[in-house]
């Protein structure tokens, strides 16, 4: 059994989560409270399936709010490792390791998931249904079931395969499209070798004729460029259709003015 550490008071088991957490991202269980363990030929996902799993769950009473305040800090941002299996694996044991430890029900663990999230991952997470976005159970299996053997590719072939989804917001593309860039060397922001060739790839994929016809003529050198003129154009057409319902809305009610009147 490990000695709490100094400087902290003993808090019993929950002492123990912290210890376990410290080595989850190394993937060395070892230090883990025994009810975690399970057997040793068990994989890192069978482990997250029996952390996530909680008959307490059912009964919310049941559950003692033993801190009232929990740190975010004690969870590294999840970065990078969201590409990588067995990386991104072990950071969602360690974040359950400190979720255990707040004692709160399962479903209040989505938020603070989503505030450790990198760019690429958060990107992921708010294209889920809103009901797996918000129930514990729905979003772990989803982490669990999402296929990153695309990223076993070399890097290039990843990058040029990406394309944009469907319904996909085109911010929301072209911030995953850099995320991939920057995750697979490519030189795309401003002065780089592929900074022009970035927004080809971009524009190509971006599955909207109005952002193609309106950029591809200029031949922008960097995407900083594009980003405003696509914000601009996001927003004209925003006050634009405010502007036709404001105008729909005022015919509607001289129409009824007119009626009344007559």
């Amino acid at each position: 059994m490990l000695a709490p550490k100094k400087g902290k008071p003993s808090g019993g088991r929950i002492d123990h989560f912290y210890d376990a957490s410290d080595e989850a991202e190394l993937g060395d269980s070892r230090d883990d409270p025994a009810d975690l363990r399970g057997d040793r030929d068990d994989t890192v996902k069978d482990q997250i399936r029996r952390l996530s799993y909680d008959e307490a769950e059912r009964d919310n009473s049941q559950y003692v709010d033993l801190r009232t305040h929990f740190s975010l800090d004690k969870v590294a941002e999840l970065e990078g490792k969201w590409y990588h299996s067995d990386a991104s694996l072990q950071w969602l044991k360690r974040f359950i390791y400190e979720m255990k430890g707040t004692r709160m029900p399962q479903n209040s663990w989505c938020e603070p998931l989503s505030l450790r999230l990198g760019q690429a991952a958060n990107s992921w997470c708010r294209q889920l249904p809103k009901k797996t976005q918000q129930r514990w159970s729905l979003l772990s299996e989803a982490w669990l079931g999402w296929d990153r053997s695309q990223f076993d590719q070399p890097a290039r072939t990843r990058y040029y395969s990406r394309r944009r989804n469907e319904n996909q917001p085109i911010c929301d593309f072209l911030i995953r499209l850099n995320e991939y860039a920057r995750t697979d060397k490519i030189k795309y922001e401003k002065g780089g070798a592929d900074a022009a060739d970035h927004v080809q790839q971009f524009l190509l994929n971006c599955g909207d004729d109005g952002i193609m016809d309106l950029l591809y003529p200029l031949q922008l050198p960097d995407i900083q460029r594009v980003e405003p003129i696509i914000i601009k154009k996001i927003l004209g057409e925003k006050r634009k259709k405010q502007r036709d319902r404001l105008v729909a809305s005022r015919v509607g009610e001289s129409c009824a003015t007119m009626v009344l009147s007559a």
